[in-house]
């Protein structure tokens, strides 16, 4: 009894006092638990006892209340290591001329107010990935020295990054911006990566300079886009970006006429005349940069396409002479092979986490993981429930197209960033399967994780989609299927996918009822040998057709393991961030 008393003056999080009657501390104390002045207060006196004792800045999970300017509030101008994870600003946030000396972690951070960064510096990594900037974010004229990670980000006001510099990697990957967005004078020294990334309203590149390739793939362009005289030096890729309102990009198409991919849309009043490309525009416009290995690949393939092409030509004009060119005939299908070979690689780094795929193409000892006929493997199999009125309910075939779209490239990232593998988008779900090669021996716990995140991300994504739907459908969900055992691994059409028996039963398990996830005995059996208290379920029954009743284990909690393992290949990179 003591002890539960003494435990409930503590903080939860950080194991600090509670501040008054809030069961957290004053720094992780809502809102409405706690004054601006007293928290002030407190935030100097926690800041004076870091600078003291030399320490790294934690603000994780703070709840900041007020406007936050840490020169002018904190005496605060240089930060050595800054972890705002899971921070929420209620009010302004003030970093202008801040220098942040090491790592800046902002992930899934809330920005409720302004967020100025202008002329700040990072030196080290900057990790906005999944932060929420709720107004305007002014990243004017701030430099980044080191990764600066913007993944998923979500711009809900104006952003402006108007003559920034990011010095290495600038990852805009499926990051919205609903307001305008200004990136005017901004110099990408490395990889631009705006993949999947989707622009509301005004996207301004006047005079932006992308020194790196520039990777715009899938990327969409609601509102004006303006490339007005900006520059190119290593390439870029448009394949599938969609520009539907009013553009502004200056081509010359005599220099390389197949920037303008059948599946780019571009809207009329498009204006073609002095892109500048001051290296050969990759023709593998449908590939995904990642970095130096991905691009020589890319190269590679083309070279071996334009000969393969070549030799076709010569052997179609000396037809008749076919005995005579049977060298030419075996070199064809030798650099075909290759050339298939490289493809293959490409495909399959598309279906696994980008550190994965990077290291695809760099060892081939990783590459022969892949090269088997069998493995275990847990298999998850997630099904969007009602789809069919879900679709009816929609404005619009397009606001319906985006909201699936959107939704299963989410749960496939989940996936990814999970260690699985990404089998197949099957019109309203998703296929994948964790195969001990490759996710390591604790499999079952990231499909286990995945599936919890996925369906927590569809409640989130369909409530943020309400305007797209003329009604809202409250009994909607996903139905989720987990097996595991025994798997093959084939090729159909080039492509490597999975087949067998915990396929078949994943996929009838995800035939559950919304919001539920269900394991298979196999399944559960090895979810329960080693993490049997982070998995808590309750023994039900499905009806399969043509089967009957079956045994099934519905999951009810789920806590990731502290002491999961890791792949193998990956545990250098964990906590890169």
């Amino acid at each position: 009894m003591n002890k539960e008393e003494k435990d409930s003056t503590k903080c939860p999080i950080c194991g600090r006092p509670t501040h008054k009657e809030s069961k957290y501390c004053i720094f992780h104390a809502s809102a409405e638990e706690k004054t601006v002045k007293e928290f002030k207060k407190a935030l100097k006196e926690y800041i004076q006892e870091i600078n003291e004792e030399d320490k790294d800045y934690d603000f994780e999970r703070f709840v900041f209340i007020g406007d936050i300017i840490f020169e002018e509030d904190l005496n605060v101008t240089i930060l050595k290591n800054a972890f705002f994870k899971d921070a929420s600003f209620e009010g302004n946030a003030g970093f202008w001329n801040t220098t942040f000396q090491g790592v800046a972690v902002f992930r899934e951070a809330t920005f409720k107010g302004f967020a100025v960064f202008r002329m700040a510096t990072f030196e080290g990594e900057s990790d906005f990935e999944g932060a929420t900037f709720k107004r305007s974010a002014v990243f004017r004229e701030a430099t980044f020295k080191g990764f600066a990670v913007f993944r998923k980000a979500t711009f809900e006001g104006e952003s402006d990054f108007e003559g920034a510099t990011f010095k290495r990697f600038a990852v805009f990957r499926m990051a919205t911006f609903w307001g305008k967005t200004e990136f005017r004078k901004a110099t990408f020294g490395r990889c631009a990566d705006l993949e999947d990334s989707i622009f509301q309203k005004e996207a301004n590149f006047t005079r932006t300079i992308f020194q790196g390739y520039a990777n715009f793939k899938r990327a969409i362009f609601n509102g004006f886009a303006n490339f007005l005289e900006s520059k190119f030096y290593s390439g870029g890729n448009f394949k599938k970006s969609s520009f539907k309102g009013d553009t502004n990009i200056e081509v010359n198409l005599d220099y390389y006429g197949d920037l303008k991919q059948p599946k780019t849309v571009f809207s009329t009043g498009t204006d073609f005349k002095k892109f500048r490309f001051y290296k050969d525009f990759p023709i593998t416009l449908n590939l995904k940069p990642a970095d130096d290995s991905q691009i020589k690949y890319r190269k590679k393939i083309v070279d071996l396409e334009n000969q393969v092409n070549d030799l076709l030509k010569t052997l179609q004009i000396k037809s008749s002479q076919k005995a005579a060119f049977k060298e030419e005939l075996e070199e064809i299908n030798k650099k075909w092979e290759i050339l298939n070979n490289n493809k293959k690689i490409v495909d399959l780094s598309n279906k696994i986490c980008e550190i994965g795929g990077n290291k695809l193409f760099k060892s081939t000892k990783f590459r022969n993981l892949f090269e088997r006929e069998k493995c275990f493997a847990a298999v998850l199999a997630i099904d969007i429930r009602r789809s069919t009125e879900i679709m009816l309910k929609a404005k619009s075939p397009k606001k319906y197209a985006y909201f699936i779209s959107s939704l299963c490239v989410k749960m496939m990232d989940i996936i990814k960033t999970n260690f699985g593998v990404v089998d197949k988008f099957t019109g309203d779900g998703v296929l994948a399967f964790f195969p001990e090669f490759y996710t390591g021996p604790d499999a079952i716990y990231f499909a286990l994780n995945s599936a919890k995140k996925c369906n927590n991300y569809f409640k989130k994504h369909y409530d943020n989609c309400r305007t797209s739907f003329s009604t809202i459908l409250k009994e909607v969900g996903l139905g989720i299927g987990i097996d595991y055992g025994e798997t093959s691994l084939v090729e159909i059409n080039d492509v490597l996918t999975v087949v067998g028996i915990p396929v078949v039963y994943a996929c009838r398990l995800s035939n559950a009822n919304l919001g539920e996830i269900l394991l298979n005995q196999s399944a559960y059996e090895v979810s329960i040998v080693k993490h049997k208290k982070c998995c808590q379920y309750n023994e039900s029954e499905l009806n399969i057709k043509h089967e009957g009743k079956i045994t099934v284990y519905k999951l009810e909690k789920y806590i990731f393991p502290r002491d999961i393992i890791y792949p193998e290949w990956i545990k250098k990179w964990i906590n890169i961030f």
